[in-house]
């Protein structure tokens, strides 16, 4: 049997300290590149391979240490005031996911917010190294979508959702494709035809057109008397809503929040007698027809992964980033047939 080359071994061919030769091999910033690229080099053409025992022992001990040892984690949040992204349920939800699952882990979450005062992307990179952390949750951005250039090859990092471009990082999120396809084969499951579409610009673009992309698929199943364009305006304004519903005639709405649903409402019209309503993301206990989609599990999700890449010593931004996707799943309430 081949002797399993060990990191002494390599220290000794290096003529490095073995704690340099395992913190180059984990890819650790604090190893100069090129000393990385060197003992990585060295231990390929040594035949070094990772014991797959021992390691699977490393990680089982960091997953018992007690919460209060637990490494931190960064929650890191956008938007125009530290807890505006309180306000939204789904953003509540997954947060509380995240927390769970990383103190069930031996974690700890620590919240900063991008938008801090006086703080620049120079002083946030020097801020999170100094404090020791470098694992990172980029929360969704509660609006719009946007880019952040932290010195990503410090850290361990995961995004939750598609409202940043950049970085192009390992993702987490709800399928708002398959969320959308289920809303609508329900919906002709119950005998609807011409169903109709309506999001803010601002969301559709948030969600990175996934919504739309399913609802337009969708739509290539049906006879051209049964297509309704997606109300998808530059300005969200009840006016403009009225007059495109008086266009087009839906049979029922599908739509993300309560907006519609109160505007319908304002009209006069029967839900579900004369039209029927459909919300993309239902809260537990909403009387409204739609999808419930699981955010707390997209949040326990996002934390399994990012421990998986600090226990695989992966940081940096992936040449083939990952996307991790929860289903919803469909609820029947009192908006439809």
């Amino acid at each position: 049997m081949t002797k399993r080359v060990t990191l002494r071994e390599i220290a000794l061919a290096a003529n490095v300290h073995v704690t340099t030769v395992s913190l180059a091999l984990r890819n650790h910033p604090r190893i100069p590149k090129t000393t990385r690229e060197r003992i990585k080099a060295l231990a390929e053409k040594m035949n070094y391979r990772p014991d797959s025992a021992l390691a699977s022992l490393m990680v089982y001990r960091q997953s018992v240490k007690p919460v209060h040892e637990g490494s931190p984690i960064v929650y890191l949040t956008g938007g125009n005031t530290r807890d505006q992204w309180k306000q939204e349920r789904s953003l509540v939800e997954i947060y509380n996911g995240v927390r769970s699952r990383a103190e069930a882990r031996g974690y700890r979450i620590e919240e900063f917010w991008i938008n801090e005062p006086g703080i620049t992307l120079e002083r946030w990179n020097q801020l999170l190294v100094a404090r020791g952390i470098d694992a990172i949750l980029i929360a969704p951005w509660i609006r719009g979508r946007g880019h952040l250039r932290l010195e990503w090859s410090r850290f361990h990092c995961v995004k939750i959702g598609h409202s940043l471009v950049y970085p192009a990082a390992h993702t987490v999120d709800n399928n708002q494709y398959q969320c959308m396809q289920l809303a609508m084969r329900r919906l002709r499951g119950k005998g609807y035809r011409r169903i109709g579409y309506a999001i803010q610009k601002m969301e559709d673009e948030r969600l990175n057109h996934l919504y739309k992309a399913a609802y337009l698929v969708e739509q290539g199943r049906c006879k051209p008397s049964e297509i309704i364009p997606p109300f998808i305006p530059p300005t969200w304004s009840k006016n403009l809503f009225v007059a495109w519903f008086e266009r087009y005639r839906p049979e029922v709405l599908i739509c993300p929040d309560d907006d519609v649903y109160q505007w319908l409402k304002s009209m006069n019209l029967g839900i579900p007698a004369e039209v029927g309503c459909v919300k993309l993301d239902c809260a537990t206990g909403e009387p409204q027809s739609g999808i419930r989609q699981p955010h707390g599990e997209v949040g326990t999700a996002a934390v399994d992964l990012l421990i998986s890449l600090i226990h695989s010593h992966e940081r940096g931004l992936p040449p083939n980033p990952h996307l991790i996707q929860v289903t919803g799943q469909w609820v029947d309430g009192k908006t439809t047939r």
